[in-house]
């Protein structure tokens, strides 16, 4: 019989109660091995010295160093080890600046048990994880900064092609297709709008561009 890999965990959050409360949800899960505890960004750093770490569950608010902060220096330091932030937080300001630095999840701490398993294992098996709520709090604010900033978003006429086809959910094989150009060119004209709307990851790309109105619809 084929043994499941483990997945293993860190778990940060200032609140002991809330510790606790993974802790105890976690050690359910067969497949999930908590290997440390820690209540600020510090700690973090520390138990990440000195083990094997698949995916850091951390809060926001910690003292010392607080989770953005940590996540800034986890990138630099453990590029390998995966973030899932679970926090209170759903401002714009909170959401938009941990989902730009590059998370693989986010999750506020209202949902379920069930959902935050789900992430772990989603995450754990090379994909994101970010809640519908967040999902539109970052577009949310993504939207606020292109209205409120002095810059305007100039697309080129094959970026525009490409964004139509990507609102359509379209994949780069299937866009290189259509177009008759090399998937490797639809990934760059992926990178180059990602770069110039300031989104982190395809999924927003996609949302940002049905929002917007691309597809098959805008050229009828």
């Amino acid at each position: 019989m084929e043994t499941k890999k483990q997945i293993t965990v860190l778990i940060a959050d200032d609140h002991k109660m809330m510790l606790d409360g993974l802790r105890s949800l976690l050690n359910q899960e067969k497949d999930i091995h908590i290997v440390g505890e820690a209540m600020n960004g510090n700690q973090v750093m520390d138990i990440l010295a000195f083990n094997q770490v698949d995916i850091a569950i951390l809060d926001i608010s910690m003292p010392d160093m607080d989770g953005y902060d940590t996540v800034i220096n986890m990138r630099k330091k453990y590029p390998q080890v995966k973030v899932l932030v679970l926090s209170l937080h759903k401002d714009e300001r909170h959401v938009g600046k941990l989902v730009k630095s590059g998370v693989a999840g986010y999750i506020v701490k209202e949902r379920g048990s069930e959902e935050l398993v789900n992430a772990i294992r989603t995450i754990a098996n090379g994909k994101e994880y970010f809640d519908k709520e967040v999902m539109e709090i970052s577009l949310r604010a993504l939207k606020n900064k292109s209205t409120t900033g002095d810059t305007i978003v100039k697309f080129t006429p094959r970026e525009l092609e490409v964004l139509d086809l990507i609102a359509e959910g379209l994949s780069s094989k299937e866009i290189g297709n259509i177009l008759h150009i090399a998937e490797s060119t639809v990934e760059t004209n992926r990178k180059n709008l990602l770069a110039k709307l300031d989104l982190p990851n395809s999924k927003h790309l996609l949302k940002y561009a049905i929002e917007q109105g691309y597809g098959k619809s805008r050229l009828k």
